[in-house]
């Protein structure tokens, strides 16, 4: 492949992924899942430019055109590891979270041993050339040890894809399921160009494969953010509706339930907005382990109000979901320190076919059953708005 072909199409992947990049820091982040795809994306800039331009000394016999083919064939290989090494590495820290890859050194050591050595293969390739070598000709050959790259390649996209669908079947949420299986599709595309390559000296696929995958996920990705309440992880408001209209239009039994905290506004005033998040947090881990791997859809409906809408008959299924999260907030209460107790009041408001209000109606329903609740309690209402901790 001539230098002036491999420009024309190599431009392309490079394009992408500089999109990408810029599009992913309009907003700042600071997670180290975010820190690691940023090193991600810049890894594959770096390989794409050096797989590019590794073809234009090619057949110039001088001495600067030979160091530079050697060069740019090590940073190249180097590169090719690295970039799937970082995506092994966002798989664990995205989904494993504290028990991530990160977070065990022993793991972390023997998981680097085969990227580090391809780049050990490829950093003394002028001396023992078993990775490749350049001929007299001045042009790039594979040596005896040029399919080590590729099997290093390949472990790293299983091993990631084997993280992913391990976090799929122990997810305790659709959402968490649904980011593990967005996650494990990254491997068909690279999987295939990296085989096609090592098959056919001189086809140039697994970059641009590999670059498309990340595409893929980057927006499938990108689009979840837009239904995910950010501090909370749960589904946002804007999903809530979009769900509930959804199971409406189907006729579904179900029954929605809205879930305030109680002495909120308390919380935030005397312990501040820090703390007045933390509560909104437990308060969102509560409602997933209490509907762990269930049809109940969570939501934070905003400021302290969660909802739920979950399968549901009569009025007696309902009140059993009620006492079932009553009884897990009392339960949490239980466990480690905080200055304050977390609890919340509950209004429920139950549909079917024969429903004849619009999901307003539904709403307010669920929202006048929860105010008695408080009044019952003696609790006030909390009054926050629809922002965070306020």
């Amino acid at each position: 492949m001539s230098f002036v072909t491999q420009l024309s199409i190599g431009w392309f992947p490079i394009i992408i992924v500089l999109i990408i990049y810029f599009d992913n820091h309009r907003v700042q982040r600071f997670s180290s899942a975010d820190q690691i795809f940023d090193w991600l994306l810049l890894s594959t800039i770096a390989l794409s430019v050096s797989s590019i331009f590794s073809w234009f000394p090619e057949g110039y016999t001088s001495p600067n055109s030979r160091s530079a083919l050697w060069l740019l064939n090590i940073i190249y290989l180097s590169f090719s590891c690295l970039v799937l090494y970082l995506w092994m590495l966002y798989n664990s820290v995205q989904l494993q979270a504290n028990q991530s890859i990160l977070k065990r050194p022993l793991l972390l050591s023997l998981l680097s041993v085969p990227a580090a050595a391809v780049i050990l293969l490829a950093v003394t390739a002028p001396l023992t050339r078993l990775l490749f070598f350049i001929d007299r000709g001045n042009h790039y050959q594979r040596g005896i040890l040029y399919l080590v790259p590729y099997i290093v390649d390949l472990f790293y996209i299983i091993a990631a894809s084997g993280i992913a669908l391990n976090q799929f079947f122990k997810a305790n949420t659709e959402e968490q399921r649904r980011n593990s299986l967005v996650l494990a599709t990254f491997a068909p595309l690279p999987i295939l160009g990296i085989i096609l390559q090592s098959l056919i000296e001189g086809l140039w696929l697994a970059i641009p494969f590999s670059v498309l995958s990340i595409l893929i996920v980057y927006i499938v990705i990108q689009n979840q953010r837009i239904t995910i309440d950010a501090l909370t992880g749960l589904n946002n408001r804007r999903e809530f509706f979009r769900y509930t209209n959804e199971q409406m239009k189907m006729g579904a039994s179900i029954c929605l339930i809205i879930a305030d905290i109680n002495h909120f506004r308390e919380v935030n005033s005397t312990y501040g907005r820090t703390v007045g998040d933390e509560a909104l947090r437990r308060c969102a881990d509560v409602f997933r382990e209490t509907f762990p791997q269930t049809k109940t859809f969570l939501a934070r409906y905003g400021g302290d109000e969660f909802a739920l809408i979950a399968p549901c008959d009569d009025d007696t299924q309902a009140k059993h979901i009620v006492d079932r999260i009553n009884n897990a907030f009392e339960q949490s209460s239980t466990r480690g320190s905080y200055p304050y107790e977390l609890s919340v009041s509950i209004g429920y408001a139950l549909y079917d076919k024969r429903y004849s209000g619009d999901i307003d109606s539904l709403i307010d329903k669920a929202d006048r059953q929860l105010r008695r609740s408080r009044s019952i309690q003696g609790i006030g209402s909390n009054t926050t708005g629809q922002g965070g901790a306020k």
